[in-house]
């Protein structure tokens, strides 16, 4: 056996050496996030995807972060991926506008990191707030007030919790239903102008939104009517009525014959009145008269009488004694005449 030269096994161990020194350097396969969708809800962001490899297959288990990419974020996100590779994130953010949403996965010893950026548009959306309530209501009975929330688009907004005031009392809570109504009963209201409000808070999807309006709760005023006596109208008597109207000071009590208006007078403190009519001014026969009240006192609307009908005479013929006493008049004023023009006669 030949001996290996001191400087040839000296060159082999220092080749071993420089071979064991150099880097080992692991590659790591590339990973997708695949599908990328995001979605708003008012200002609700989700975002669903599929982490992938190089080879298209998906990564179980992995963890995916998502943020929103200014300042405004109220939140990051982070999700694990499922058997498919699938994960769903949910970030909710301050304020409306354009958004970058930044979804980053961080990689593992097999596959490297990859982040992708989004954009989307966030925003909360209009509420339509309408009631029903006419303008004036019925003091003496209860009413219900019938609310309606809708979105810019008129779909109904089912969930929604409404705060009802009346004349800022103690607040009613009611909540939309699914056609988007909601409904309150209110009690009697005392007569007057009455405040009626209407307010939704507004949540992450939808604006605050109000409603403000005045209803007037009213009562008939109560007027009564009838003819001075009971007896038939002697031929010639004057037609005379009296009545009452129950309502606030400063009525004005309108007087119709046969719908025409014929007189307009004011109540004493009392709301009584009385009307006399000469019956000349009526066709003789039945004659229907009805009094109206009116005022301009809030809370108060006109009311009416029931219809009186009074039998109107007709106007008696003049006597024998206006047929006769002109004539006799003028005869004796002839003779008269007569008797001085002889008496003036020279003899």
């Amino acid at each position: 056996m030949r001996a290996v030269p001191f400087t040839a096994l000296l060159g082999l161990l220092l080749a071993v050496s420089a071979a064991r020194a150099q880097p080992v350097v692991a590659v790591k396969a590339r990973s997708f996030v695949d599908g990328l969708v995001t979605h708003s809800d008012g200002l609700r962001v989700t975002v669903r995807g599929v982490v992938r490899d190089n080879l298209g297959q998906p990564v179980p288990r992995a963890t995916v972060s998502v943020e929103s990419g200014d300042a405004e974020a109220a939140q990051a996100a982070q999700a694990s991926t499922g058997p498919n590779g699938a994960f769903e994130a949910e970030l909710r953010l301050a304020g409306s506008g354009d958004r970058a949403v930044r979804v980053r996965f961080a990689g593992s010893s097999l596959l490297a990191p990859v982040e992708v950026v989004a954009q989307v548009t966030v925003g909360r959306a209009a509420v339509r707030l309408r009631e029903d309530l006419p303008d004036e209501i019925d003091a003496r009975t209860p009413t219900t007030l019938t609310l309606s929330a809708h979105d810019s688009g008129g779909a109904p907004l089912d969930g929604l919790r409404i705060e009802v005031t009346v004349d800022r009392l103690p607040s009613n809570w009611l909540r939309t239903d699914e056609t988007g109504r909601a409904s309150l009963a209110l009690p009697p209201l005392e007569p007057g102008i009455h405040r009626v409000a209407a307010g939704w808070a507004g949540n992450d999807r939808f604006v605050p939104a109000a409603l403000d309006r005045t209803v007037e709760a009213t009562l008939p005023i109560g007027v009564q009517l009838a003819p001075a006596g009971d007896a038939p109208l002697e031929p010639g008597a004057p037609v005379v009525l009296r009545g009452r109207a129950a309502g606030p000071p400063g009525l004005t009590v309108t007087l119709t014959a046969e719908g025409r208006p014929v007189r307009r007078l004011a109540p004493g403190a009392d709301g009584r009145f009385e009307a006399s009519f000469d019956p000349g001014d009526f066709t003789p026969g039945a004659v229907t008269f009805r009094a109206s009240a009116d005022t301009t006192t809030p809370g108060w609307r006109a009311g009416a009488s029931e219809a009186v009908t009074v039998q109107v005479p007709p106007t008696p013929p003049p006597s024998a004694w206006w047929l006769w006493g002109p004539a006799g008049l003028a005869t004796a004023s002839l003779l008269g005449a007569s008797w001085r023009r002889r008496a003036a006669r020279p003899r």
